[in-house]
């Protein structure tokens, strides 16, 4: 009876297929220089594994900023393994 059962239930689409869970970003944060100096605003920090652009920007994402007169990053890398 209990096979019965549980074949009912499939039937019946009371059963749901299992759902990953979304990737967590690793987020990275630093300073940004070239030859010593700091960089402009806005210049872009990407994130690449094995070739690939992993960087996940988001909707604040505005790439450098200055703060005490060094330039500094965050920036969110996912990658699906």
């Amino acid at each position: 009876m209990a096979a019965i059962a549980a074949g009912g239930a499939c039937a019946f689409g009371f059963l749901q297929a299992a759902v990953a869970q979304p990737q967590v970003p690793a987020t990275y944060y630093g300073t940004a220089a070239i030859d010593g100096k700091s960089v402009a605003d806005g210049t872009e920090v990407r994130g690449y594994i094995d070739a690939l652009d992993c960087t996940q920007p988001g909707p604040t994402y505005r790439g450098t900023i200055t703060d005490g007169g060094v330039s500094v990053y965050l920036v969110n890398i996912v990658h699906e393994s």
